[in-house]
């Protein structure tokens, strides 16, 4: 069995940066604007505009979170408005065609237990390899990993798609140590973020939306 990750690296954000993104207030450039691929991001702090960069890069994307809270939230932020499509299990084909063919760069977001049934539908609406298409990024990673006692089902579904998909990130504010990582994580790349100005970016993101 694979007992490492495929590779580590910490990365140092400089002092001037507050956020992933661009900080519009203080007129400072984005530190990064996508991330590496097939790679766990350890971000370092919650609300750095970590996934609101999944969201607004040039990357086709489907997001998976672990709540429907945290779907609507990222989902109707002013911002995404209109942007971002919330797949639900009550969502139809027709919406996702209807919204395919406005989008720029489509962008998708969904619970753990819905992305197996959005993959299915984009495969019949799109009839083209969803996985060479889309980033696929788990946001929260850490409590997909918890989630598997009480959620096994719905998590296998996710974890299998895995393997059809050319890039897969996973976002994570929560360290994950090798001996507590589940193997179907192990041989992604691991890349640790740390701040330099050691900035507690919450308050300020949340404010932002992010």
């Amino acid at each position: 069995m694979n007992n490492s990750y495929k590779s580590y690296k910490k990365v140092i954000v400089p002092a001037k940066h507050r956020f992933f993104g661009v900080d519009a207030e203080r007129n400072i450039e984005a530190f990064l604007t996508e991330f590496e691929p097939n790679t766990i991001i350890s971000k370092g702090l919650t609300g750095c505009g970590a996934t609101t960069i999944l969201l607004e890069n040039n990357q086709p994307m489907i997001l998976s979170c672990p709540t429907n809270e945290l779907c609507s939230t990222k989902s109707t932020a002013e911002r995404h408005a209109g942007k971002v499509f919330w797949y639900e299990a009550k969502t139809k084909d027709e919406a996702i065609h209807n919204y395919l063919i406005q989008a720029e760069v489509p962008k998708f977001i969904a619970v753990y237990d819905q992305v197996n049934n959005l993959y299915k539908a984009l495969t019949r609406i799109e009839k083209l390899s969803v996985g060479e298409k889309y980033v696929l990024a788990i946001d929260e990673v850490h409590i997909l990993m918890t989630a598997l006692s009480y959620r096994k089902e719905a998590i296998k579904q996710l974890t299998t798609l895995f393997k059809y998909f050319n890039n897969v990130q996973f976002i994570t504010a929560t360290t994950l140590p090798v001996e507590f990582t589940p193997e179907v994580l192990l041989g992604y790349n691991y890349v640790e973020y740390e701040w330099e100005s050691g900035v507690d970016v919450r308050v300020m993101a949340s404010m932002q939306q992010f």
